[in-house]
C-alpha cells in the first residue's frame, strides 16, 4: 500500500516506523492511517497538495515536487475477515441505513445539531461508539471519480481505492518508494487522466516543463 506526505513526516515515519492517524470527521473514511492501493493515487494526492501549496507562484514546476513530498509504501497485514468493506453490499447497506438514522435523529444532537453528517462522522460512530473497532482493523472503500468523458463506455469514471487503517499494529515495515525523480509513466498517466476527467484535448507537457497552470487540468475539486 502506498501513502503520500510532506519529506518532513516522511522522514519522522521512515524513523520511527510509526504513522501519525489523521483525525477528524471531515475525513472520509474516519479516524486511521490511510492508504492508497496505486502507487499512481498517492502521487495524484502529492501533486494536489503540492500544487495548493503554491497558487499564487507559476513557477514551480511538478519535477521538483519529490524536494517537498514524498511516496511511502508500507507492508500491511490486512485480513479480509477483518476489513469493514463499503464495497461490499450488506456492509453498505448497513451504512446506508444508520447514515439516514443519523440524519433523522440530527436535530436531537447537540453535536451535529447545526452539523452536516458527512462519511467521516458515520464511520467514526460505528468504530469509537458501535464496537466495530473490536471487530475490524480497517475500512476500504471504492471511490468513483466521474468524469467529463463523452465516450460511450460503462467505464466513465476512475475507480480510487482507498484503505484506512484502524489498528496500527497491523502496519509493519514502512520504506521509501519514490527516488529522486518523477518518472515519465506518472507525467503520462496523469496527463491521461486529466484528459479524460475534465475532458479537454490538451496535454500538460513533459516532466521537464509541466506547470500546474498551463491548462484547466490542474483544478482537481
Amino acid at each position: 500500500m502506498y501513502h503520500g506526505t510532506s519529506v518532513e513526516f516522511g522522514k519522522k515515519i521512515l524513523i520511527e516506523q510509526k504513522m501519525r492517524p489523521s483525525r477528524g470527521d471531515d475525513q472520509w473514511l474516519g479516524d486511521g492511517q490511510y492508504f492508497f492501493r496505486n502507487d499512481f493515487y498517492a502521487f495524484r494526492w502529492i501533486v494536489i497538495k503540492y500544487t495548493e501549496g503554491f497558487k499564487n507562484n507559476n513557477t514551480k514546476k511538478i519535477e521538483l515536487i519529490y524536494d517537498h513530498y514524498m511516496i511511502l509504501k508500507a507492508d500491511i497485514n490486512l485480513n479480509p475477515d477483518r476489513v469493514y468493506s463499503l464495497y461490499d453490499p450488506i456492509a453498505h447497506a448497513n451504512y446506508m441505513n444508520l447514515l439516514d438514522l443519523l440524519q433523522e435523529k440530527q436535530e436531537y444532537s447537540e453535536k451535529y445539531k447545526n452539523k452536516e453528517i458527512v462519511d467521516g462522522v458515520v464511520i467514526n460512530i460505528l468504530f469509537t461508539r458501535m464496537g466495530y473497532g473490536k471487530r475490524y482493523d480497517a475500512v476500504e472503500a471504492m471511490f468513483n471519480i466521474s468524469t467529463r468523458s463523452k465516450r460511450k463506455t460503462r467505464f466513465n469514471s476512475f475507480s480510487e481505492y482507498q484503505v484506512c487503517i484502524k489498528n496500527s499494529d497491523i502496519i509493519k515495515r514502512i520504506v521509501k518508494f519514490n527516488n529522486e525523480n518523477v518518472p515519465e509513466q506518472y507525467i503520462k498517466t496523469l496527463n491521461d487522466y486529466n484528459i479524460i476527467k475534465f475532458g479537454n484535448t490538451r496535454g500538460v507537457g513533459n516532466a521537464r516543463a509541466i506547470n500546474y497552470k498551463t491548462t484547466h487540468a490542474y483544478k482537481y475539486k
